[in-house]
Order: structure tokens, then sequence, then C-alpha cells
């Protein structure tokens, strides 16, 4: 009875309580009826105590105890239960949150609580919930403020209908710093001219919001140039490659990279930038832009990360797209790495 009292409990809540983004996918449901199972459990755990400690030959309690406590025990989760896998897995899930909230902490200092708007594009919060718990005592952004712009889906209940100039308004009078945590292209995109540097926008970073002019600074990073050439580059099929930038990572880390380029092609079309050395490359990433006739300025913030070690080149490679005539030609590229200050 206790069971069927709970599970239709559960119903209703999804019925009138929940958003109808959470209703229609049962957000949490497990979560929410582990949480019987857990009560079930212990309490068989209970019984077969008592009655193991009670005299007497076996009987059908004994048996029925047993029975309850070797299926409560054959779930998965009640076995991460009892010997605490959920607190491990829940300490490695939240590592990469409490790193940056730490940076946090040691940029703005917590001597006086500061106001800081997180921004976690297109996500369902979980980003938002565990970094505005992680940076306190500083306050963060309203509930369901994480994503801006419109929404990017159908059903999307998590993002804030907010153009560029009320959400810079907004920076200017409510908010000290601003805590990129991810983005998409959109964002970068529409919101570009609210940062100092558009072309320094960079995930997992602080910035500073600048009360005069409504700015972002990105004062806890500088770039640096690492490489430059004004070579030119001309494919001769949709696939171009150019330089290997395998030293480059190697001797300056997994850190930010802006990568600026001049292109063009006779064929308007889209364009992959990719790291990549015959079927496989060292390091990896992936950008796509639009390509036109003309030459135009392209300006773009990756990060690599570790693909296959037995290979030792990562070259800058720019793809057109098979058998469409899209031929990339290629100039002026320069790599500026971005380091933390001292």
């Amino acid at each position: 009875m206790g069971t069927i009292l709970y599970v239709f409990g559960m119903v209703a809540m999804y019925m009138f309580k929940f958003s109808e983004y959470e209703a229609t996918r049962l957000a949490s449901f497990k979560r929410y009826i582990y949480i019987y199972m857990y009560m079930l459990s212990t309490a068989a755990w209970l019984m077969y105590i008592k009655i193991v400690l009670e005299k007497g030959m076996l009987n059908g309690r004994r048996i029925f105890a047993g029975i309850m406590l070797v299926i409560m025990l054959s779930c998965k989760s009640a076995l991460w239960f009892v010997f605490r896998r959920y607190a491990l897995s829940s300490v490695t899930e939240r590592a990469p949150y409490i790193q940056l909230s730490q940076r946090v902490h040691e940029t703005i200092g917590d001597a006086e609580p500061k106001r800081v708007y997180i921004v976690s594009q297109e996500d369902s919060g979980f980003d938002y919930w565990v970094l505005r718990y992680s940076i306190r005592p500083h306050k963060a952004n309203g509930d369901f403020t994480w994503s801006i712009g419109k929404s990017f889906y159908e059903g999307d209940v998590w993002t804030k209908e907010l153009d560029k100039k009320a959400w810079q308004m907004e920076l200017m009078n409510d908010y000290d710093y601003v805590l990129l945590y991810k983005t998409n292209s959109y964002f970068r995109n529409k919101f570009a001219s609210v940062f100092n540097d558009p072309d320094g926008i960079i995930d997992k970073t602080i910035y500073v919001v600048d009360k005069k002019t409504g700015k972002l600074l990105l004062n806890e990073f500088s770039a640096r140039v690492v490489f430059e050439t004004k070579e030119e580059f001309k494919g001769k099929t949709e696939f171009l490659q150019t330089i290997d930038l395998a030293p480059l990572i190697d001797k300056n880390g997994l850190n930010s990279y802006r990568i600026s380029f001049e292109a063009k092609s006779a064929v308007p079309g889209v364009i992959l930038m990719c790291q990549q050395y015959g079927s496989t490359s060292r390091y990896i990433f992936e950008h796509q832009f639009n390509i036109s006739t003309v030459y135009r300025k392209y300006s773009f913030v990756v990060i690599p990360q570790k693909s296959d070690f037995s290979v030792e080149n990562s070259v800058l490679t720019f793809y057109g797209g098979y058998n469409t005539d899209v031929i990339p030609e290629i100039k002026n590229i320069v790599i500026e790495v971005f380091e933390k200050n001292d």
C-alpha cells in the first residue's frame, strides 16, 4: 500500500508541480524512486538482523526476510549506496566545477561577496547549480537565466529570452563578474560585441564587468603569439592541410588558443577547421565557419584535446566537404595561446 501511495504521489507531482519539459521526460525519476527502495532495503536489513538474533529454527519469516534482502542488494543502485559509490561518483563529477570555483575565489577573493553571472548555454541547469553552490559566498544570477538568447529547441524552458543590449545593461547595473562555463556559436556571434575582445571569448573563464562601458574584460588571462606566417596556402581539392600544430601544443599545453587567418574560396560554403594527420591526429578540435568568395579575416578560440599520442603530428586542416568544389585558400595565420596572469 505504501508503495502505491508513494508512486501515485509522484505522478501527481509530475502532473501539477513539474515543468512540461521535466514531466514529459520523468526528470530524476530514478533518484526519487530509489529513495523508497533504500527505505525498503533498510527495513529488510533490520528485519533480517532481528529474526537472525531470535532463537529458533529456520522459519517462514526468516526465509522471507532473506529473500527481500537478496533482492534489494542485487540492485546495482543499492550496492552503490551501501559501498558509497554514489559519493565517489559525485566527487568525480564535481571535480571540474570545483577547480573552476577555486579559480573564482582566487581571482575575486572572499573578503566581500560579489555578484557573478554564470553562463552555460543550452544546459538544463546542472552546471549552474553546482557552480552557484561552489562559488559561495558570492551571489549568482537567478534561476533559469544561465542560458540566454533564444530557445534552442522545442520545449527549451531553460533559456531566457534576452538580447545583447538588455544583457549588457543588466550586467552594468547588477553584476561585477561574468563566469563563462559553456558557450555556443549563437552566443559567440550575438553577444561578441559585449566583450572588450570579441575574439577572446573563452569557456571556463572569468570576466570583469566594466561599469563605465558595460564591456567584459579578460584580466585573468593574456594572449601570447606563438606562431605567425604570411604564407598563402591554396588547395587543389576541398581538403587543405597547412601547418603542424603538434609542436606548439606540446610546448604550451592544452590551453585555449586563438587561431586567426584570412580565407576565401571560389565557391562559397561551409568549411570545417580541424586537426588531422592521415586518419588520426595527436590532438583534436573542430570548428565550422562559412567562407565567401573574397578574403575575410576569421578568428576562433579553440581548446585542443588529446587524441592519439602514437602520432607525432596534428596538422591544421581546412575541409570544404567532398565533391562540393568549396576549395579553401588560407593566408596570414596567427596563433596565440591564452596564459593565466600571475
